[in-house]
């Protein structure tokens, strides 16, 4: 089992970490005091299953057709197609975020693979850690 432990940053209400060994961080979101109890509870089951969640999420986007659209998030009318995305290599993870209060077993996971152009970083939409869809933005 991947091991953390949170620590607050403040008055932006985030609690951060990173898991000894994989170069991944964690951010939880809460109050100044606090993590939120139920973010923390997902945060746990999607680090406690970490080598699962990973292997659907790479299932996920390999699934992908190669003309499928991966929208940026800043602008959902432009998009790169899934096949010059590199996602059938490897893919570097990032970072893991549980912040949605409304939906709190809802995570997000950053990756990149240094294509199409090496400055696009992609985040896949986790529920209960399954894929749900997958977006890009500007590293």
């Amino acid at each position: 089992m991947l091991e953390f432990k949170l620590v607050g940053s403040g008055a932006r209400s985030e609690w951060h970490a990173e898991v000894p060994g994989e170069n991944l961080g964690l951010v939880v979101a809460g109050s100044e005091d606090s993590p939120e109890p139920a973010l923390v509870a997902t945060m746990n089951d999607v680090v406690r299953r970490w080598p699962e969640v990973r292997s659907a999420i790479e299932t996920f986007v390999r699934a992908l057709a190669a003309d499928a659209r991966v929208p940026l998030e800043t602008d959902a009318d432009w998009c790169f197609r899934a096949g010059d995305c590199g996602f059938d290599g490897e893919l570097s993870y990032q970072t893991i975020v549980v912040a949605d209060r409304d939906a709190p077993t809802r995570a997000s996971v950053t990756f990149y693979t240094g294509l199409p152009d090496g400055y696009a970083t992609y985040r896949v939409l986790l529920e209960s850690g399954q894929p749900l869809s997958i977006t890009a933005f500007a590293s």
